[in-house]
């Protein structure tokens, strides 16, 4: 077990200078995803494609939070490969890629 500082997932966006345009997140934080994503400000950046390895956090019973969560902030699944997934919010994406 390791102690690492952490930061919400915002800050360290802000801290990058990040544009309010991200074209691609890839979040992998093994086991954190859903803590991550829960305290992003939406708000603030428009995210046009994720890449997610869900992992623990993701999963409550039997729900997939970082799945609603994402769903409920305008993005679809278009693919799951390996252990990944991929989401889109892109209005031009979501019209090629989501079913």
């Amino acid at each position: 077990i390791y102690d690492v500082p952490c930061d919400k997932l915002s800050a360290l966006v802000k801290r990058a200078r990040l544009p309010r345009q991200i074209d691609l997140m890839s979040v992998d934080i093994e086991g954190g995803e859903y803590r991550a994503l829960s305290t992003f400000d939406w708000s603030a950046h428009e995210v046009r494609v994720i890449v997610i390895e869900p992992g623990n956090s993701c999963f409550s019973k039997h729900k997939n939070l970082c799945a609603e969560l994402l769903k409920a902030q305008g993005f679809c699944l278009v693919a799951r490969r390996a252990v990944n997934e991929y989401w889109v919010s892109d209005p031009i994406f979501r019209q090629t890629y989501c079913l």
